[in-house]
């Protein structure tokens, strides 16, 4: 007998759960449930007239999610296009925007808050512009709002508007280079369109007069225009090198000086138009593909990695700050797994400092009270108290980053082994064609030498892989998958192994831990202190569900990887987790699936957690067992039956009780290229040493270092599709160099044989470029398109 399975009313997903309805329609989970009686209260039913179950999957959403901290006045105006007391305007990057429905719901805004005056959004960049009036609704309340319509908002300080402006000046810089070719080009070819028109009928004078205004107006188009490429071609030479400015260099020389002797000696023919028209569009074929490449572009700053707000100790109680007030001299808590924003001074009596950002080696530095502490390290085992010594952005690691920047910079234009020998290779065609065309005239050699020099262009053939895996890299970011480089792409050409960690990963967690319990104030006081200085899932459940009880202030705290945490609260020792580490061995009356509170050694609590298996798993494991072998990594003991476990086949290896030290050997020892999919909390180590690691997140609010990249928990079960996707970049690379080839090789053929003019090249130079983007752009959006909504027709 076949059942049909239930769809969420809300986001479409698949459910067997009929506890969250109202009325007819089923929802998934009380995040899809709240959202649609919100709509439907505020008369916005036409939502899901638009598109069959356009809202987006909404997985353990925190319900009281606390955005105070964005109030704040400079953070305010720090991170607004503009900011007054009366109007205000944002563009907030929401990266689950994914269709008209979600456009029109977000566009709706001035009508469900008081206050918003207009909300434009944009599809393709997945950017919300809000205008709206600080007096009447703060900015905390208008992200909250779009966070209970089951969107999250990345908020980090790359929203500042100071980060744009060094590209607005280097545009304008580039358009006003571009502004003064074309008004010598249009002058030049306006003076030279007499001789072409009635050649031998312009008198001598009026000629010669022409010319040399033609010969002024060139001036700055040579030295002004083309200055960029004389920059760059003076760099590489001093390196030794020869890059791929240095042919157009000798190009832009050849006709100047040819014409200049023209000129002067009466003999010849004069280029100066032709040199105008040359620079012309070649400016404008770089403006045109900067600002197509624009989009493709996924770098993140230093800032990025960093989140607007931090957890500070004031008067013994915790309050969130955003991360530019912090000062010197302030008491700053740093959670286990977060990332050191600041330089400064261990409080706490000991830590572990995982420094692996900063210098690539993955082991612990172990400090002790009164020890500096650098910014970019990650706190391990327990939280920590640091004293501030400076802000974030004067701290060692902002220092460093801007080393590395500049490195990386240096590294981009000292290192160019395939345009020294392309260029080579071009210099010596070109000055061949010279001498083929030298006996016919020596007008022709020079243009069709310069025709050579011109029309080879080597950055598509280089900027083809580039091109292709960073149009792919920010399309897989759309689909839950965030790379930290665009090459790590290459590396799922190679993998034969897909390793899995369980809990947090496969399954999801869905628990109600305080419900029908009989603590005391003072209890969940102690326990909510304890569980704010983790990140565990569980932590954060508990801190979720205690948000409104008051917190301690603690002298100890240690937190061990895969079994639980110990704080220190008025000489009160509380431990939250696993059986063996709240127990003694002595004890032996405990369940092993169980998680335990206790306060000096008394179990006050305990609970069972249900980590059931994420929707679309078991399809995910059927896909991937036919092309890979599949291991599961788990801490569980065998003897729990979990349903996780039938999903598998015989041929998959599953090993149990396993601790993070376990799992980093088990991937040391095997042979295979190997993929590892864990949470990035207790699989830290794992995720490193493996060929490929992959951190499984709720949200993008943290930092993972140690990981190639990051899966956001609701798009796990695309892991099929992100290897097929890849695949398919791999043979769009080939092709697109196939087309850069074919390019190159008939563009040299027809300058050698003389069919080209330097005009012309400098045409199709840059459109080479652009056909080569626009073929990877196209090919990349076309097949994302067909591999990841072919389920969501």
């Amino acid at each position: 007998m076949n059942v049909n399975p239930l769809i969420c009313t809300h986001c479409g997903e698949i459910t067997n759960n009929q506890s969250f309805s109202i009325k007819a329609h089923i929802f998934c989970c009380n995040g899809c449930k709240v959202v649609y009686q919100f709509l439907s209260d505020n008369g916005l039913n036409n939502y899901y007239e638009l598109q069959k179950t356009p809202g987006t999957v909404i997985t353990n959403k925190q319900e009281n999610k606390d955005f105070s901290y964005l109030d704040d006045l400079d953070l305010l105006e720090s991170i607004h296009e503009f900011y007054s007391e009366k109007v205000a305007k944002i563009t907030l990057l929401i990266p689950s925007i994914h269709c008209s429905s979600c456009v029109w719901l977000l566009e709706k805004l001035p009508s469900i808050l008081n206050g918003v005056q207009s909300s434009r959004c944009n599809l393709f960049q997945s950017k919300l512009t809000i205008n709206y009036c600080p007096k009447i609704v703060d900015l905390s309340q208008i992200i909250s709002q779009i966070y209970q319509l089951g969107y999250e908002t990345e908020l980090n300080f790359d929203n500042k508007k100071t980060n744009s402006s060094q590209t607005t000046d280097e545009n304008l810089e580039t358009l006003i280079r571009l502004g003064v070719a074309a008004f010598c080009l249009i002058n030049t070819m306006t003076l030279a369109l007499p001789e072409y028109l009635s050649p031998g009928e312009v008198t001598p004078t009026i000629k010669k007069a022409f010319d040399y205004i033609s010969f002024i107006l060139t001036l700055p188009v040579v030295f002004f225009s083309a200055k960029p490429y004389f920059n760059s071609a003076s760099k590489s030479l001093k390196f030794g090198i020869v890059n791929w400015d240095v042919p157009i260099v000798l190009g832009i020389l050849s006709l100047f000086f040819t014409s200049i002797y023209a000129l002067f000696t009466n003999s010849g023919q004069l280029y100066f138009d032709s040199l105008c028209g040359f620079l012309f569009f070649l400016l404008l074929g770089e403006w045109v593909k900067k600002r197509s490449f624009k989009k493709l572009n996924f770098d993140r700053n230093f800032n990025s990695f960093l989140p607007l707000g931090i957890t500070i100790e004031e008067n013994e109680n915790f309050k969130t700050i955003p991360l530019d007030k912090l000062v010197k001299g302030q008491k700053v808590l740093i959670r286990s797994k977060e990332i050191i924003p600041c330089d400064g001074t261990l409080l706490s009596n000991e830590a572990q400092i995982n420094y692996s950002f900063i210098t690539g080696e993955f082991s612990s530095v172990n400090l002790k009270k009164g020890e500096d502490i650098k910014a970019g390290g990650l706190v391990e085992n327990s939280s920590i108290f640091i004293q501030s010594e400076n802000s974030a952005k004067e701290s060692y690691l902002m220092k460093l980053w801007q080393e590395l920047e500049d490195i990386k910079s240096s590294d981009k234009k000292e290192k160019f082994p395939f345009a020294f020998i392309f260029s080579i290779i071009v210099i010596l065609l070109a000055i061949i064609t010279f001498f083929i065309w030298l006996p016919t005239s020596f007008d022709l050699a020079i243009l069709h030498m310069t025709s050579i020099l011109i029309v080879a262009c080597p950055c598509a053939l280089a900027l083809s892989k580039p091109y292709t895996l960073s149009n792919a890299q920010r399309i897989l970011s759309k689909h839950g998958l965030f790379l930290k480089k665009s090459e790590t792409l290459e590396k799922f050409y190679d993998i034969e192994h897909i390793i899995f960690d369980k809990t947090g990963t496969l399954t999801q967690i869905n628990l109600g831990i305080f419900q029908n319990s009989t603590l005391t104030n003072e209890h969940l006081s102690l326990i909510k202190s304890c569980a704010i200085l983790s990140q565990h899932p569980i932590c954060t459940k508990i801190v979720s569900e205690l948000s409104k009880v008051s917190t301690l202030v603690h002298s100890d705290f240690l937190e061990l990887e895969g079994l639980g945490i110990t704080g220190i609260f008025n000489e009160k020792t509380i431990k939250i987790g696993k059986a063996k580490h709240c127990f003694t061995s002595k004890q032996k009356n405990y369940c092993l699936s169980k998680t335990y509170i206790t306060i000096n050694d008394k179990i006050v609590h305990s609970f069972s957690y249900f980590d059931q298996p994420r929707q679309g798993v078991k399809k995910l494991i059927q896909n991937l067992q036919k092309s890979f072998d599949i291991s599961l990594l788990t801490g569980d003991q065998k003897k729990e039956n979990h349903p996780i476990f039938d999903i598998f086949n015989d041929k998959s290896t599953l090993l149990f009780n396993l601790s993070p030290e376990d799992k980093l050997n088990y991937i040391k020892k095997t042979k295979q290229q190997c993929l590892m999919v864990g949470d990035g909390m207790n699989d830290a180590g794992a995720l490193r040493a493996s060929t490929l690691g992959f951190s499984i997140c709720e949200n993008l609010q943290g930092f993972y270092p140690s990981c190639d990249g990051i899966i956001l928990a609701s798009n796990i079960t695309e892991l099929s599709k992100y290897f097929r996707y890849a695949i398919i970049c791999k043979r769009i690379v080939k092709l697109s160099l196939l087309l850069s080839i074919c390019y190159n090789f008939f563009g040299l053929y027809f300058a050698m044989t003389g069919k080209l003019t330097p005009l012309i090249s400098a045409v199709l130079m840059p459109l080479s470029s652009l056909s080569v983007m626009f073929f990877t752009w196209f090919m990349t959006k076309r097949h994302a398109k067909k591999i990841f909504n072919t389920e969501k027709k």
